[in-house]
């Protein structure tokens, strides 16, 4: 069903799809296939992707909620770009009950097009953010994320966490 909407968003003409169903790379071989048809899709209408497997964006400046979450975070001046939905859909129910603020909640999920460093370039130019937050299950290419980051961070504090990879 995914695949059959994103190539109608392609013909429609749209430029940035944020795909929040999960079922692709991160269950199986046949969902990374999946997965990798999504990207041929994307390339032949020019579509930027968020996700799958993701919670959205949110950036409560611009009152934009542009996920599932049930509910806006305050505003703030940190940014917060978690590869992890249900992470971030715990730091938004805990920043709504601390009133603590974001600029920018992102969830990217698998990656099948916009990664982390995409979002890093996005919020080195954010007036609205004045520090970055990152959870990081895995980089699509270490070597530009170092670039990336050493140079956002002259600009933006970065606290980035890795999660591990052990059984």
């Amino acid at each position: 069903f995914v695949l059959q909407v994103l190539e109608e968003c392609g013909k429609k003409g749209i430029k940035v799809v944020i795909i929040i169903s999960a079922g692709f790379a991160e269950l199986n071989k046949k969902g990374k296939e999946l997965q990798d048809k999504l990207k041929l899709v994307a390339e032949k209408y020019n579509l930027r992707l968020v996700g799958p497997n993701c919670l959205g964006i949110i950036r409560p400046a611009s009152s934009l909620n542009a996920s599932f979450a049930p509910a806006m975070p305050p505003q703030g001046k940190i940014a917060f770009i978690s590869q992890s939905g249900a992470l971030a859909d715990s730091i938004i129910d805990w920043a709504i009950e601390e009133r603590y603020g974001f600029s920018t909640i992102i969830s990217y999920g698998n990656m099948a097009d916009l990664d982390v460093c995409d979002f890093l370039r996005l919020l080195e130019k954010d007036k609205e953010t004045s520090v970055i937050t990152l959870y990081i299950e895995g980089l699509k290419d270490g070597l530009e994320f170092i670039e990336v980051a050493k140079r956002v961070s002259k600009k933006k504090p970065i606290i980035a966490l890795k999660a591990g990879k052990t059984d």
